[in-house]
């Protein structure tokens, strides 16, 4: 029987070179000449242009987990009131509950998001406008958008969500 033979290879160990555009570069569109900033290589012709190589050589890991792959990602967010309650609709596909922490007290709301099957995740931190009761606030995880209720300590208007420190 024939021997086998196989090596280990750590995520340092995988790192491949490639062509990249730098960090800084941009595609400049005159109305004659096309270009990447980077390598002022100029053309006429808008499909020369988009066949052009990249200019700098990098080095990229292949990610091994998903957790290294994640995505922090804004998510937009929006609230409403009435004269007891405060709705704030944060709009992130696909919550995923065991990794989503949401902790409050009477003046503030901590949320960490993970959201879009695990891929994407996102924190947040309000210093709120005015007193909430924790007891009798609710959150809710749908699969558009994560809502959270929160009851005001007293019936009154916030102007804004968040508390301002005036000058």
């Amino acid at each position: 029987m024939g021997s086998f033979k196989y090596q280990w290879q750590t995520l340092h160990t995988v790192i491949n070179t490639c062509l990249i555009r730098t960090v800084t570069s941009c595609c400049c569109l005159c109305l004659r000449m096309k270009f990447w900033s980077c390598c002022q290589r100029k053309t006429t012709d808008f499909n020369q242009f988009l066949q052009q190589e990249p200019c700098s050589k990098g080095e990229h890991k292949l990610a091994s987990s998903l957790e290294a792959a994640k995505l922090t990602a804004p998510c937009r967010y929006d609230f409403f009131q009435t004269g007891s309650t405060v709705v704030i609709s944060i709009f992130a596909k696909n919550a995923v509950p065991e990794e989503t922490l949401i902790k409050g007290n009477q003046t503030t709301l901590k949320i960490r998001l993970v959201y879009d099957f695990g891929r994407k995740d996102v924190d947040y931190f309000w210093k709120l406008h005015g007193v909430v009761d924790p007891h009798k606030s609710s959150v809710n995880l749908l699969s558009t958008k994560v809502e959270i209720k929160l009851k005001k300590w007293t019936p009154s208007s916030w102007p804004r969500l968040e508390w301002k420190e005036s000058n």
